[in-house]
C-alpha cells in the first residue's frame, strides 16, 4: 500500500523544494482532459494528485495535475534557486497562465531558502 503523502500536495515547500501543478478543480475554461491535453503537448506528464484546501474556515479537496516537483540542494541561495528552477519552468507557467482561466490555478511553489543572516 502505497504512502498517501505521495499523492498530496501540500500547502508550502520545503526549503529548496519545487512543485509546478494546475488546480483543475478550478478551471472553468477547459474540461480536465483538454487540460492534459495542452500540458502533454507541452512536453509534461501529469500526474493527478490533492490539494487540501480552506475556504471560508471549510476544508475542501481539489484535483490538482502535478507537472513537475523536484527537490533542490537546500543550501543554494534563494537567487540560485531561482536560476536553478529554469527559464522553461517559468516560460512554461507563463503559457499555462495565458491558456487557462483562472490563471490563478496554475501554480509555481518554492521553497525559498531564508537569507543567511550577516554577522
Amino acid at each position: 500500500m502505497s504512502n498517501k503523502s505521495e499523492f498530496h500536495i501540500p500547502r508550502g515547500a520545503r526549503p529548496g523544494e519545487v512543485w509546478f501543478f494546475i488546480n483543475l478543480s478550478q478551471i472553468t475554461s477547459h474540461t480536465p482532459d483538454q487540460v492534459i491535453d495542452i500540458v502533454q503537448s507541452m512536453g509534461y506528464s501529469p500526474q493527478l494528485r490533492y490539494i487540501e484546501q480552506f475556504v471560508e474556515g471549510e476544508k475542501r479537496l481539489d484535483v490538482a495535475l502535478l507537472l513537475h516537483h523536484e527537490q533542490l540542494e537546500p543550501s543554494t541561495l534563494p537567487d540560485e534557486m531561482e536560476l536553478a528552477v529554469g527559464a522553461k519552468l517559468m516560460d512554461d507557467w507563463d503559457e499555462l497562465s495565458i491558456k487557462v482561466e483562472p490563471d490563478l490555478a496554475v501554480r509555481i511553489r518554492l521553497g525559498r531558502v531564508p537569507n543567511p543572516v550577516a554577522a
